[in-house]
């Protein structure tokens, strides 16, 4: 596929996503950190807690799926950041265009 030519960046587009993905990660963070082992207790404070191989898996799910949100919020740093070096690459450009006055920047 060849690159498209003059192609202006859209610098609130890249704002809005990278804020999107800051967000999502905080808000992956949080989800895990409410699915923790704080919130395990209370299926321990109940009067008739359950225990045994149900429980192990149940367990052992929970921590699969832990992992797995971690690993989506790190996907979101990691778009975040190719953002980011997106931008400030077109930033440079733009400033080159400016410089060098063969074009405007925006």
């Amino acid at each position: 596929m060849s690159q498209p030519k003059d192609v202006a960046y859209d610098f609130d587009a890249a704002l809005a996503l990278s804020r999107a993905c800051a967000q999502l990660r905080e808000k992956l963070n949080w989800l895990v950190w409410m699915r923790g082992p704080n919130s395990a207790k209370y299926l321990d404070d109940q009067p008739d807690s359950w225990t045994g191989a149900k429980r192990v898996r149940f367990d052992a799910e929970r921590e699969r799926e832990n992992r797995a949100l971690h690993a989506f919020a790190e996907q979101a740093m990691t778009l975040m950041g190719r953002v980011e070096a997106a931008t400030e690459t077109a930033t440079a450009e733009a400033r080159k265009l400016l410089i060098h006055g063969t074009g405007s920047a925006g």
